[in-house]
């Protein structure tokens, strides 16, 4: 974001720049600075908006490459050719309907079960089916033995908060005024 009101800040000060060298250009009669005022005024609005739009896009992206790594699977090696990769997103699939709606205890036995057994299929479906209802505890405890599922999920988590935070709106709603 600092990126974008340092955007729409320098348009401003070019904005401002133009509009003295029109004002003070001794050949323009009245009705022709007060034109190229206009016409100035609404290329820095449009151009504006389109430095913001472009912010909020890639805010989108960002929030969106970011869900995917904190609730996307990560692959075992044995598993780096697109093929496999897929044979494993099926019995991710699979996994994830056996697991779905399992809560507290059992969640956490399977869980435990799965951890022991080396089964990276389940261990990562309970894991996501903990973190969606919210069974912090086993979510924790996944998070001790794998750091980057929790950082994934923490920048994910940050993002979202950022994106949705009223003051940030409210300062959004300035920002687009900046120029005009």
């Amino acid at each position: 974001m600092p990126e974008t009101n340092d955007a729409v800040w320098q348009l401003r000060e070019e904005v401002e720049a133009h509009r003295e060298s029109i004002l003070s250009d001794p050949d323009l009669s009245e009705d022709a600075k007060a034109r190229k005022t206009q016409e100035l005024e609404e290329t820095a609005r449009e151009r504006s908006r389109e430095i913001r739009e472009a912010r909020r896009g890639e805010e989108k992206e960002e929030l969106e490459d970011a869900r995917k790594r904190a609730y996307g699977l990560s692959y075992p090696n044995q598993y780096v050719a697109e093929t496999r990769k897929e044979e494993y997103r099926k019995e991710y699939r699979d996994a994830m309907f056996k697991v779905s709606g399992l809560e507290g205890e059992r969640l956490e036995r399977l869980y435990r079960s799965a951890l022991n057994i080396g089964d990276s299929v389940l261990t990562q479906a309970l894991y996501h089916e903990a973190l969606n209802e919210g069974h912090m505890d086993l979510v924790s405890e996944h998070w001790n033995t794998h750091p980057e599922a929790k950082e994934d999920y923490r920048r994910y988590h940050t993002l979202k908060q950022e994106q949705s935070d009223p003051i940030r709106m409210l300062i959004r709603g300035f920002e687009s005024r900046a120029v005009e």
